[in-house]
């Protein structure tokens, strides 16, 4: 169980566990999202979508997610990290997703935090903010560790 009673913000959200009826969500995000990026965006869909539907299948079968709702309703997904540990010191994020209107407000930190409490974050995917993570919470692209999924 997610603890969030802690938590310091005023964020209208809670953290969960994902279930179930959160997977179309969390692989059409995903899937999309991920599609607009260079070099995978070259892909045709007839290639993409079944590989990566997949691949995004077994990382969070392994994995499961961490998501943010609203308060008041917990099928109000506001965003989600699917995540797993690495080592005794790193933590491996394959994903994270916020919808827009609800950037900006600290929910991906408090999805980080949960999922990876001071540890080196891992990114197996090289997305358009990647940049900007990088340099903010230090990550590290390697996309090798999604060998054990191919």
């Amino acid at each position: 169980m997610i603890d969030t009673s802690e938590r310091s913000d005023d964020l209208p959200i809670k953290l969960r566990e994902g279930q179930q009826s959160d997977f179309a969500y969390i692989l059409k995000t995903w899937s999309v999202d991920y599609h607009k990026t260079f070099p995978v965006i070259n892909i045709p869909n007839s290639l993409y979508f079944p590989h990566q539907k997949d691949l995004i299948t077994k990382i969070v079968l392994k994995c499961g997610a961490i998501v943010a709702c609203a308060d008041d309703e917990p099928d109000l997904i506001v965003g989600y990290i699917i995540s797993e540990p690495y080592g005794e010191s790193s933590t491996i994020v394959h994903w994270a997703n916020v919808k827009g209107i609800y950037r900006r407000m600290g929910i991906f930190n408090n999805m980080l935090s949960e999922a990876a409490p001071e540890k080196t974050l891992i990114a197996t995917h090289n997305f358009h903010l990647f940049n900007n993570f990088k340099t903010k919470y230090n990550f590290i692209y390697d996309p090798y560790q999604l060998e054990k999924y191919l």
